[in-house]
């Protein structure tokens, strides 16, 4: 019988993705965390402590770093919006429209001082354990080959999306490996599953770093990764070309599909924008389609992610209906003012 295989987009095949999360789940951080789900919306002390037993370091530090997140209510507010939902699952709507939620509350996270991507995802799958995989330094560096933005919120949108098409390219054998570990005594979730192939292969194969909790190495499943001939989708995403630091946000690489643009992973139509204007028109055509009303946050929220400043997002001077975009009429306006920075696209 054919061992099961999982393939990931930078082409990495682990060739028994079961051995390998068994041996993890036995020689590091298993018990303490991956038992301390807490489905809600308040950030606890329960749940720094059991970051914390998986090395997330709050107040190691700093010791007002747990009553920053635990007091800071914008991160509730923003983590009430994201529903528990398995990551596989959002269709192609609903998944733009969570990113932007994602997005808005990493930014709250990494508004605090000393919060970085780590500390924060090792937070989020608490709180959302079928949605958010675990993306600490090694999993950012084994995705995107980036050692140092920890502070960067595009980079956790990056990783999630990355994730999440990586799943539903190997959805098959994720759920045959989830139910093949349903004996663990801590059942794990698919996304939970992805994280701990990423993380060892970073930290046991690519860095060589077999310490452990437990001080027993690793051995059993170091030899069951393999570099694919053919990835999945064009080159390497750790190639030299497609290095997250080195090219402004508007001109990456979809690393998800290096052959097609950062535009193109929010399906956003570019072709032909010669002006920030023509950009933000497109982005408003994106969020009004089947005549959705949609807000200016909204807009802000797709502008920053294109490297578009939010002080150039004025919709009320795009309006046929509003003092300042009758003012400017002559400039083709598309929206239509709902009132209360709301708008629609005008017919």
């Amino acid at each position: 019988m054919r061992k099961l295989e999982i393939k990931l987009l930078n082409g990495v095949v682990f060739k028994d993705p079961e051995l390998r999360i068994r041996e993890y789940c036995e020689i590091e951080i298993y018990e303490g965390y991956d038992d301390q789900h807490n489905i809600s919306d308040n950030i606890t002390k329960s749940d720094i402590n059991a970051a914390n037993n998986l090395f997330a370091t709050i107040d190691r530090y700093d010791k007002e770093e747990s009553s920053r997140i635990i007091q800071h209510k914008v991160i509730a507010d923003k983590l009430h919006a994201i529903p528990n939902a398995e990551l596989h699952s959002l269709d192609k709507d609903d998944w733009i429209g969570i990113t932007l939620k994602i997005y808005d509350l990493l930014n709250a996270f990494l508004s605090l001082k000393g919060i970085g991507l780590g500390k924060a995802f090792k937070i989020l799958h608490l709180k959302r354990p079928k949605l958010f995989p675990i993306f600490d330094s090694f999993v950012v560096d084994f995705l995107l080959q980036n050692k140092s933005a920890t502070k960067d919120a595009k980079l956790g949108i990056m990783c999630v999306d990355i994730a999440r098409k990586d799943i539903i390219n190997n959805l098959d054998s994720f759920k045959v490996l989830t139910g093949s570990l349903s004996n663990l005594t801590i059942p794990l979730t698919i996304v939970r599953c992805y994280d701990i192939l990423c993380w060892t292969e970073e930290k046991w194969i690519n860095r060589n770093n077999l310490n452990t909790p437990k001080r027993i190495a690793p051995s059993k499943s170091l030899h069951i990764t393999g570099k694919a001939i053919h990835p999945l989708s064009g080159p390497d995403i750790h190639s030299d070309t497609y290095k997250v630091n080195e090219q402004p946000l508007n001109n990456l690489i979809k690393l998800s599909d290096p052959k097609r643009s950062k535009k193109e992973m929010m399906d956003i139509d570019f072709n032909g924008c010669k002006s920030v204007r023509d950009k933000l028109k497109a982005i408003c055509m994106r969020l009004g389609e089947n005549g959705r009303a949609f807000d200016k946050q909204e807009i802000i929220r797709y502008a920053e992610l294109f490297e578009i400043k939010r002080g150039s997002v004025l919709p009320s001077d795009w309006c046929d209906n509003t003092v300042s975009g009758q003012d400017r009429s002559k400039k083709n306006p598309f929206l239509h003012s709902l009132g209360k920075s709301r708008y629609i696209l005008l017919k």
